[in-house]
């Protein structure tokens, strides 16, 4: 019973949920009125989400055999060992997506003038695009494997899930300049998690045939990209902080740090074996700068946003 707990545990990842506290700080910083009820079903329903997609890649990436080619990472192995069998996954994974929907629809009715009730439909426009996105990551389309798992994070769980975060909490139309430029260095980040996870399997991910943007880009392109999403990130605070002539944006570069650290040891493991580097935990400072920064972004933008009356 102990193993199978902890085995549930792991495949759920709780502590990925980091990725989808960053975009609702994010939100809730910027609206200007916040209703709590809202905001608790839209956390919860993008938690199950992201649940759904975390079940979905274990059961994905076993039925496609990926996690049995030679040399694959696998960092969940309660299936691989009989512990949980793949179609009590994938069923916990289709619960937690109905869960997601159930706690996402009443979101969905918002007041208009006059008293008359409506559809959000830009949060409609999102949620569909959120289940759409997490139910064929791994499974059904498979656009994890084609190439698109970056992109897919970047927009899914950065700033389109920052935009619906808006539209659910304040149950009003959200600028989307505004939304895009606050959460693109959060987007910049998320999206070097999984970026450093597909370094780190780029020799497994050739053997099993898939697609991925390190394997496309090769070991020297994908360590560029790497560095371009964590450095774009930086450039956006400096940016913010001089077009709003305001220190507060430059609390974020308090994750340089362990940015730093990140890059200096893929570099120093690129330049060790260029053809073959053996990324190792990548994605593990990633998600800190993640955190780390999203929480001074979030707490730059409450002090200087004008919603929030800096």
């Amino acid at each position: 019973m102990g193993d199978k707990l902890k085995a549930w545990t792991r495949l759920f990842r709780p502590w990925s949920l980091a990725a989808t506290l960053v975009p609702f700080m994010l939100a809730a910083a910027m609206c200007e009125e916040v209703e709590p009820w809202r905001a608790a079903a839209a956390l919860f329903a993008a938690a199950m989400l992201q649940n759904t997609v975390n079940l979905l890649n274990t059961y994905g990436d076993d039925a496609s055999g990926v996690d049995r080619a030679e040399g694959a990472f696998v960092s969940v192995r309660a299936v691989q060992d009989g512990i949980v069998a793949a179609k009590s996954v994938r069923n916990a994974a289709i619960a937690c997506a109905a869960l997601a929907v159930a706690a996402g629809v009443p979101l969905l009715a918002v007041e208009k003038a006059g008293g008359a009730w409506g559809v959000n439909w830009p949060l409609a426009a999102i949620a569909a695009a959120g289940l759409w996105g997490a139910t064929n990551y791994a499974t059904a389309w498979k656009f994890k494997y084609r190439g698109l798992g970056v992109v897919f994070v970047f927009s899914l769980m950065g700033w389109l899930e920052t935009m619906g975060f808006c539209h659910a909490m304040a149950a009003r139309r959200c600028p989307f300049v505004e939304i895009f430029a606050y959460s693109l260095p959060a987007s910049c980040l998320v999206a070097a998690i999984l970026h450093g996870n597909d370094m780190r399997d780029m020799a497994s991910d050739r053997a099993a045939g898939i697609r991925t943007l390190a394997t496309t880009l090769g070991a020297g392109g994908a360590l560029a990209a790497y560095a371009v999403l964590h450095l774009a990130a930086v450039l956006c605070a400096i940016v913010f902080a001089a077009v709003r002539i305001d220190a507060m944006f430059l609390l974020p570069l308090a994750a340089c740090v362990v940015q730093a650290k990140s890059l200096l040891y893929a570099l120093r493991t690129y330049r060790a074996n260029p053809v073959a580097p053996q990324y190792r935990n990548l994605e593990r400072h990633s998600a800190a700068a993640h955190l780390i920064a999203g929480v001074l972004w979030s707490a730059a933008i409450w002090q200087c946003h004008p919603a929030a009356g800096g």
